[in-house]
Formats: C-alpha cells, sequence, structure tokens
C-alpha cells in the first residue's frame, strides 16, 4: 500500500475571491438564507406521509428480526408490515440488506415507528451536514461565505437529495464514510482511509468499485 504524494492542504488565510453580487449584499444573504430554510421546511413537511414505507420499513424490521434471532432473510415480512402498520410492498418480501447495515439500523429499530423513522431521517441530515462541512474543507476554494450559503441552498433543492430523505436511504451515509476516506488518503493515512471507504462497502456493494483507489 502506497501513500502517494501529499496533497496541498488549504493555506488557511481567510481571504476570499471578490464576487460583485447583483443585490445589495444583506439582501443576498437573506436571499439565500430563505432558500435555506424553506428548504428544510420542505424536507420536514414531507416527512411523516412517507414514515410508513420503504426503505425505511424495510431496514426497520430487518433489524428488528436480527435484534430478535430470527433469520431477516427467511422471515416473510408482509405480517410485520401489516403489525406495525406499514406499507408492505410484495416485490420486496424478505430483508436484502446485508448484516453490517442491519446492525447500524439496530439502535434505530429499538423505539417506536414514529420516533424511530425521525430519528433515522435526523441521522441522515447529520451525515449531509457532515458531507457539505467535508467538501468545502476539502475543495481549498476561497468562496465567500454567500455563495458556500448558495451552493448549500441547491444541494437542499436538489431532487435526488429530496428523494434521499423521502425513502429514508443509505446514500448520505455512504457518501459521508467515502468523503472521510478521501480526506484520510489526502492527509497521508491510506490505511485509515481504505478502512473507511471498506465499511461503507460492506454496507452497499457499489463502494467496492472505489476500493482500488484507496488501495493503490
Amino acid at each position: 500500500m502506497t501513500t502517494g504524494q501529499e496533497v496541498p492542504k488549504c493555506s488557511g488565510t481567510g481571504d476570499e475571491a471578490e464576487v460583485v453580487y447583483p443585490l445589495h449584499q444583506s439582501t443576498w444573504s437573506w436571499l439565500v438564507s430563505g432558500f435555506i430554510v424553506m428548504a428544510v421546511l420542505r424536507i420536514i413537511v414531507m416527512l411523516p406521509s412517507h414514515a410508513r414505507q420503504n426503505d425505511f420499513a424495510h431496514y426497520y424490521l430487518s433489524s428488528r428480526l436480527l435484534i430478535e434471532g430470527k433469520d431477516s432473510y427467511r422471515t416473510r415480512l408482509q405480517p410485520l408490515y401489516d403489525e406495525f402498520g406499514f406499507s408492505f410492498d410484495d416485490r420486496i418480501p424478505n430483508a436484502t440488506n446485508p448484516p453490517p447495515l442491519l446492525w447500524i439500523i439496530v439502535p434505530f429499530s429499538l423505539p417506536g415507528t414514529t420516533v424511530a423513522h425521525w430519528l433515522w431521517s435526523a441521522f441522515n441530515g447529520l451525515s449531509l451536514a457532515a458531507c457539505l462541512v467535508m467538501t468545502r474543507r476539502m475543495a481549498c476554494a476561497n468562496w465567500p461565505k454567500r455563495l458556500w450559503g448558495l451552493a448549500v441552498a441547491v444541494v437542499l433543492w436538489y431532487y435526488p437529495v429530496f428523494d434521499h430523505f423521502a425513502f429514508s436511504q443509505v446514500q448520505l451515509e455512504l457518501a459521508a464514510l467515502l468523503l472521510g476516506a478521501f480526506g484520510l488518503q489526502r492527509s497521508g493515512r491510506p490505511g485509515a482511509a481504505c478502512a473507511l471507504a471498506t465499511l461503507a462497502a460492506t454496507l452497499k456493494i457499489f463502494p467496492v468499485l472505489m476500493l482500488p483507489w484507496f488501495v493503490f
């Protein structure tokens, strides 16, 4: 395993690029803040209507079977869907996610379904925040805070991000793990980077495609 050349770090001078704003800077800041707040509220208002659907329902019930010592992959989930008030999708009658992912969901499957869904959604929000913070730190771009705020607003209004929260998926967690691995690789810690990328690959298969980059 090789460390490769260390990527130069941000200078940390705090100098920001000069930007000509089409509006007064305070007006611009209020507009960007308003767009961010509206985007967050749009997600929050949507969440209750999706609390009984997959993918959250699938994660929740599969993990409950796991902690009860039952076979998550052979037990038909429809009776549990009915018991807990979830909407059953007969295209996925059994657990399909790998055990490491189910174990990560275990803490979120202990409370009742409504509380669990809000907790998992909050965890998704923290994962998105981590992605944004790491991206800003590693981009070394001397954008003014207002432009970074606009970038955050664009991300929050991006439909795949909204869709991710609607279906309670794990892509944001995977993105946070891979960005963390990238940051470790840049700082000259390839072993830790490879371990983090490997963890991501145990949750879903597609991060495996990135492992050679961290190894070699």
